[in-house]
């Protein structure tokens, strides 16, 4: 994965100088999700069931401030009523060389998708 090459070459002692820095891009692939949770009841007869989706997201600070927050930076589509969803989906996003850090996270958050109330985290 892009983070752990980032990582790797940052204990090597290439990335310790990063005020050259002018920006990365980051290439992530969201393959499949895995026996994951029914978040929806299937009705009186029906199967329960999730509508997920993932949302990517990296840990950035704040500017000004020493605290993180998070930033999405992509997410997929939502695949209706499956608890073994298949994606592959490719991202890339960009971050200049004022907001990129050597130990950069990139998280991954599944959701379902619900549409009369607020998404559920799965």
């Amino acid at each position: 994965s892009s983070e752990h090459i980032v990582r790797q070459r940052s204990r090597e002692g290439g990335l310790d100088d990063l005020s050259n820095v002018i920006g990365v891009e980051i290439d992530v692939t969201v393959i499949a999700g895995r026996n994951l949770i029914a978040k929806d009841s299937g009705g009186m007869f029906g199967k329960k069931s999730s509508d997920p989706y993932v949302c990517v997201y990296s840990r950035l600070p704040k500017m000004g401030t020493s605290k993180m927050r998070l930033e999405e930076q992509a997410k997929t589509g939502v695949v209706k009523k499956n608890l073994c969803p298949q994606w592959d989906a490719q991202f890339k996003f960009e971050l200049d060389g004022r907001r990129f850090r050597a130990d950069l996270e990139v998280l991954f958050r599944v959701f379902d998708c619900d549409n009369f109330s607020a998404d559920d985290p799965m």
